[in-house]
């Protein structure tokens, strides 16, 4: 099932809440970029706002559906890998809008309760090429009051090694 180019379609593969207290979200999707998204912006202002709440829309059915039932309530850290078909756009196009709209609907669906500072302490972003299943994978950590006093690159290293 595949709507237009400007829609993000996503399957929910999977969601494990493991003694690790890590999630991991695999997303196949069509999805609008940062530059999609100003371009509408431009056009309208009406334009951005719609794309963003489509697209945030769509999202969130696929949560709702897949994720139900699921409340984090402790800080997390977010790894995304953005796996693309080929190296066309760049890395901060292609990360932008998917980030904000992704986080956007796990707040509205109630997963996460904010998306500020004391909700999400970072992510990451990674990139790579698969041409057959280009996906973006979202593993979401849930911080110990210990890990969420850490400065940034000390907790990097810790969920790195385990």
């Amino acid at each position: 099932m595949r709507e237009k180019t400007d829609s993000i379609l996503l399957n929910v593969i999977q969601l494990v809440n493991q003694e690790s207290s890590r999630g991991t979200l695999d997303l196949e999707m069509i999805k609008p970029y940062l530059n999609d998204f100003i371009r509408a912006d431009k056009a309208s202002r009406y334009k951005g706002g719609d794309l963003k709440r489509k697209n945030q829309d769509i999202v969130s059915l696929y949560i709702r559906n897949q994720l139900r039932g699921i409340h984090i309530t402790k800080t997390v850290f977010m790894k995304y890998t953005w796996v693309e078909k080929d190296k066309r756009r760049d890395l901060d196009n292609i990360s932008s809008f998917g980030r904000k709209v992704i986080q956007d609907a796990l707040v509205n669906c109630g997963v996460l309760k904010n998306d500020g500072w004391d909700q999400i302490f970072g992510f990451t972003d990674t990139f790579c090429v698969d041409k057959d299943h280009p996906r973006i994978e979202v593993t979401i950590t849930e911080l110990t009051p210990e890990q969420a006093k850490r400065k940034s690159k000390d907790l990097l290293k810790n969920l790195e090694t385990g």
